[in-house]
């Protein structure tokens, strides 16, 4: 059988019918729900999605009886094939009070309406998740006019329960409510594919005070040129959010200004009496998108405070202004006070979220240039005491606002980083060669001794000839067991030749990932998402 199984035309589900008719078995023709146990029964079903669970209903009477009766089966419901159930929705939640889990994955093809949100919010009491993607079918032709009767009679003792709340394009006034509803619950909350106006529009004078993790996501697939983005309030979020443990931003421009200094929708919404994101743990900002030039990504005056608490930081992105509102003070036109935009060892450290120095960091991955200075205000504590784990820095970056490039000397300069205890380092746009368009990364490969436990390395050197000896060094290396690396500057006999050597030293050989080292944890809602963790 499992030769079989394992054949082209795999008749495995074939040859075990055949199986129990020739052997006649009587156990192969008895309901299983007369035979097996209750608990059984459940961690069987437990496997099944919830339409397959809707198909066990249909079987006997018997079937019905049991399933409906389970409420661990029913406790997490995942609903999205068009016109299931349709119009029977309402008997469908009057069946199914005890959901606690709710995930509708196209609202459009579900043919969701408001009245069916409301249905939503009235009829399940003990609703803790609740996920809505895709675009929503509106039933009010006229618009935002009749904004306030979306939710009508919807209180928010209705949703006193609702501690995770995942947006994917919904419509922004409904969202917009919904967060209205439920701020006072809501534990994590996951918006996706809104425009940075939008979200300043939808985050205004609604204060989360028990909000614990949030991620605003803005994917390729959501980015239209036709519509104007806006930047993202980082301070407004700040006060809105001020216990925040984990946070996600990808694809949106950010604003860094002065509530008391700026007339803001912000400006509404009450300060907090404690200092925000003291216990932050978790900061990963992606890629960055605006229509502005990249001066004007980046606006305002006022800096981040100090986060002593963080366990993680990942700044996927280039920009050298991103890196200066981040780590330095800025003056009231946006240009950074002291900032790492002419020196990578110029002192800048006296303020911003690295003034205090991340004691407990275990992963700090920068892809754009920083001083020295700072990295050494974060990281010295951390690389002394054994917790940081995963290393990754940058010197330059061909989008920079750099005239000129500019070297750093890993083992002088970083000698500070070496530490027993990390097992990942990596680096962007490096090149020690005298003439650009060559390439010579040894320094690189200096930098990697001393790190003893080193077992991945990922590299990002850029676009230059002569890269194909560096990366024959590195899986060669004795250390290396794992390598992440951008393919795009080898031709595809190069390639070919690096995969035959990886094969050969046994190295596990990766694109470079583009997203985070930890996933959100956003629940069971949250989708796929890339994880490598802290080893490979």
């Amino acid at each position: 059988m499992e030769q079989y199984r394992r054949g082209k035309y795999n008749q495995y589900h074939w040859l075990l019918r055949q199986l129990s008719s020739m052997l006649d078995m009587p156990e192969s023709k008895r309901d299983p729900v007369e035979k097996l146990p209750h608990e059984l029964l459940t961690m069987i079903w437990s496997h099944l999605d919830t339409d397959s669970l809707m198909r066990c209903e249909r079987v006997s009477k018997k079937w019905q009886k049991l399933v409906l009766s389970d409420s661990v089966l029913w406790s997490k419901v995942s609903l999205g094939r068009p016109g299931k159930p349709g119009r029977l929705f309402p008997k469908f939640l009057n069946k199914h009070k005890n959901i606690r889990s709710l995930t509708i994955n196209d609202t459009s093809y579900f043919k969701m309406t408001h009245d069916k949100l409301q249905m939503i919010m009235r009829g399940l009491p003990s609703l803790e998740r609740l996920s809505l993607h895709r675009r929503m079918r509106l039933n009010n032709p006229d618009g935002p006019g009749d904004v306030p009767k979306l939710l009508g009679g919807v209180q928010g003792k209705h949703l006193t329960k609702l501690t995770h709340l995942s947006l994917n394009k919904l419509d922004a006034h409904t969202a917009k409510e919904l967060l209205a509803l439920t701020s006072p619950s809501l534990q994590v909350l996951d918006l996706q594919g809104f425009s940075g106006k939008n979200l300043n529009g939808i985050m205004t004078r609604q204060p989360w005070p028990s909000l614990r993790k949030l991620r605003l996501k803005l994917s390729d697939d959501d980015y239209d040129p036709r519509i104007h983005l806006g930047q993202l309030n980082m301070n407004g979020l700040m006060n809105l959010a001020p216990h925040l443990e984990e946070l996600h931003i990808k694809g949106y421009g950010l604003k860094f200004v002065d509530l008391g200094l700026h007339d803001m929708p912000f400006d509404k919404v009450p300060l907090s009496d404690v200092r925000p994101w003291q216990n932050l743990q978790s900061l990963y900002i992606g890629s960055v998108r605006s229509h502005d030039p990249l001066e004007d990504i980046f606006q305002g005056s006022f800096v981040l405070p100090a986060l002593p608490n963080l366990r993680s930081i990942e700044i996927l992105s280039d920009s050298a202004h991103l890196i200066d509102y981040l780590f330095t003070t800025c003056d009231e036109l946006g240009s950074p006070i002291q900032g790492s935009l002419n020196d990578l060892t110029v002192t800048t450290a006296e303020s911003g979220i690295a003034s205090a120095g991340w004691p407990q960091l275990e992963v700090f991955r920068c892809h754009g240039p920083i001083s020295t200075s700072i990295l050494r205000k974060g990281l010295a504590e951390a690389a002394t005491n054994g917790s940081l784990k995963v290393l990754e820095l940058a010197i330059n970056s061909d989008r920079s606002l750099f005239n000129h490039r500019i070297q750093v000397d890993l083992i002088k300069d970083w000698a500070f980083t070496s530490s027993p205890s990390v097992h990942h380092i990596g680096l962007y746009h490096f090149n020690w060669a005298q003439h650009y368009s060559n390439f010579d990364g040894e320094p690189f490969i200096d930098w990697l001794q001393q790190f003893p436990n080193v077992d991945t390395v990922t590299v990002a050197p850029g676009r230059h000839s002569g890269l194909l000896p560096f990366i024959e060094k590195l899986i060669t290396h004795p250390q290396i067991k794992a390598l992440y690396f951008d393919p795009t500057g080898l031709s595809s006999p190069e390639w070919y030749e690096i995969t035959e050597v990886g094969k050969k030293y046994g190295v596990k050989m990766f694109n470079l990932n583009g997203g985070p080292l930890h996933a959100f944890d956003g629940g069971d809602f949250d989708g796929a998402r890339p994880n490598l963790g802290l080893s490979v």
